[in-house]
């Protein structure tokens, strides 16, 4: 009869049955397989193997064909009094049982609807845990995510850590990266707008829509569970105000008189290197010693993404010569095992002896466009301005005629 428990075949023409969990345990390996009933359960059957290894199985016949089908369930395992159980007990397997007979019943095919419910339980788990993802990661785990990727690609890789540790992280470090909104990013950068710091707030919604676009190109966190949008779409960049701030010759004077007072040797030195020689406040944090060749330095990659060597004066020279070390950074990080000297701690030792050098507040790359107005200011030319600088002039001034400024930016910036 279609659709009925298979109670009597025993493919091994045994008869053997059993109705207790200490019958059940009392069950030991034989020289071949064989297999026992349940007498309570037609069809629950369990198979014991010559090494002892115990499954529970269920004959019945197909509702749809007649054949005699066999689904496994799962392994029996023995366990002494007081261990934890193992694997289906009776009891679960008698449990199993009765939720198979009544999809057979119904004229369903249990092996069918079991495997049915299978894969409902891991679309139903997966979506758990792809939910607990979505809470576990936070906004400070992408943070550091980002900056461990970007950390061997971009040269300003620290200044975009330190500013979203501190505005982001700080506010927001554990918000699930999935619920950021744009609001939450507006509110970090209003603190910065409402103090008129739009170059700065710029900045940081710049790292911050970078490292989300990162994520998104990357499917970070996963190819199942990614990031779906940038919350920075649709804030505008603040218009920024150019700075003009330049050290005049009164105030320049007063400036290299205080500031040996005022600063450590460290900083007097890093602050004038940078006003002899004009350069970028970064490349001077991160000057090697193995770019240094007699009287040129020789930048690898600058902000264009270009080579640029810059000619040191004899007063450049000097500021060197007077650094202890000899290998690695010129001005290595004091304060940590490896790297160099971070912009911001330059800013911070000026801002803090700023009072006492008796001169208008000035930021550490006022000191680059001092050295910039000094040059127009003697009429040099745009193009040997442009050498000196780094700029990038565009048009067929960017091609040729490179090297013929060399000569005459060397003769500058020894005046």
């Amino acid at each position: 009869i279609r659709g009925v428990d298979m109670a009597t075949h025993n493919p091994t023409k045994t008869d053997r049955a059993i109705s207790t969990a200490k019958q059940l345990n009392a069950l030991k390996p034989q020289g071949k397989e064989y297999v026992v009933r349940d007498s309570g359960s037609p069809g629950l059957r369990l198979r014991i193997s010559p090494k002892g290894r115990m499954t529970w199985f269920y004959r019945y016949a197909s509702p749809e064909t007649g054949k005699t089908l066999k689904l496994t369930l799962c392994q029996y395992i023995k366990t002494r009094p007081g261990e934890p159980q193992r694997g289906m007990s009776l009891s679960e397997a008698r449990t199993v049982w009765a939720d198979l007979k009544s999809e057979l019943l119904k004229r369903k095919d249990p092996k069918r609807e079991l495997a049915r419910k299978k894969k409902e339980t891991a679309a139903a788990r997966l979506k758990e845990d792809q939910a607990a993802e979505r809470d576990s990661l936070s906004v400070a785990t992408l943070v550091n995510a980002y900056i461990y990727a970007q950390s061997g690609k971009k040269k300003s890789w620290p200044e975009e850590k330190r500013i979203l540790n501190k505005f982001l992280v700080a506010r927001h470090g554990n918000v699930s990266v999935y619920n950021l909104t744009r609001g939450q990013v507006r509110e970090v950068l209003a603190p910065l707008r409402e103090e008129g710091k739009n170059v700065q707030a710029n900045r940081l919604l710049a790292a911050i829509r970078g490292m989300f676009n990162w994520a998104l190109v990357e499917d970070w966190p996963s190819e199942a569970n990614p990031i779906a949008a940038n919350p920075c779409a649709g804030i505008k960049m603040e218009k920024e105000q150019s700075r003009q701030r330049r050290i005049n010759d009164t105030e320049l004077r007063k400036l290299l008189k205080n500031l040996p007072k005022q600063a450590d040797q460290e900083t007097t030195d890093f602050l004038l290197f940078v006003l002899a020689t004009g350069c970028r406040i970064g490349e001077a944090a991160s000057m090697e010693h193995e770019h240094l060749f007699g009287d040129s330095w020789r930048q690898p990659t600058s902000k264009n993404g270009k080579e640029h060597t810059i000619f040191l004066s004899d007063y450049a020279q000097e500021i060197l010569a007077r650094r202890t070390t000899s290998k690695g950074f010129v001005w290595p990080n004091n304060k940590a095992v490896t790297g160099h000297i971070r912009r911001d701690t330059i800013s911070k030792e000026l801002s803090e002896i700023m009072a006492s050098l008796k001169v208008d507040k000035f930021t550490p790359h006022d000191m680059r466009r001092t050295l910039a107005s000094w040059l127009g200011r003697n009429e040099v030319q745009e193009r040997i301005h442009d050498r000196m600088l780094n700029h990038t002039p565009g048009g067929i001034r960017e091609v040729y005629n490179v090297e013929s400024y060399d000569k005459p930016a060397r003769e500058w910036w020894q005046k």
